[in-house]
């Protein structure tokens, strides 16, 4: 799987979640990340998964452009219409714009049938639960 830990690392856990770490802001990083959610979603969809779990941690001081990774995320999506769903945690640490990124996120990429949901950093526990949840 492509990685670069300088950039962002990335992990499939025991219990199938896709463990994503995004550590720099960079075009480089966002790249990488990009790079690993098609990687995801073509085996995700290959597999005939119905379902994508997915937990992307933001420890990087600041977020790669939101513009370009939306552009980039978009046209990796049309390439998948059939795509299984993605149920996503975002965790992040204080401070962050959380809110702004839900509803970038929600406009840009999400279909109606994907679940989204965001933790601070102390709430790791608590957001795995949700994660894992079959709702």
């Amino acid at each position: 799987m492509i990685q670069q830990p300088e950039y962002c690392s990335y992990e499939q856990l025991d219990n199938g979640v896709h463990h994503v770490e995004l550590t720099h802001h960079s075009a480089a990083a966002a790249d990488t990340y990009l790079e690993l959610l098609e990687k995801i979603i073509s085996t995700a969809t290959e597999n005939g998964d119905d379902k994508i779990r997915l937990m992307v941690v933001i420890s990087a001081k600041q977020m790669p452009s939101l513009q370009y990774l939306a552009t980039r995320a978009k046209k990796i999506l049309a390439k998948y219409p059939n795509r299984p769903m993605f149920r996503n945690v975002y965790i992040f640490g204080e401070g962050f714009m959380a809110n702004l990124l839900h509803m970038f996120i929600k406009m840009i990429v999400q279909r109606n049938s994907d679940k989204m949901n965001f933790f601070q950093t102390d709430k790791l526990d608590d957001a795995m639960e949700w994660l894992l949840k079959d709702d």
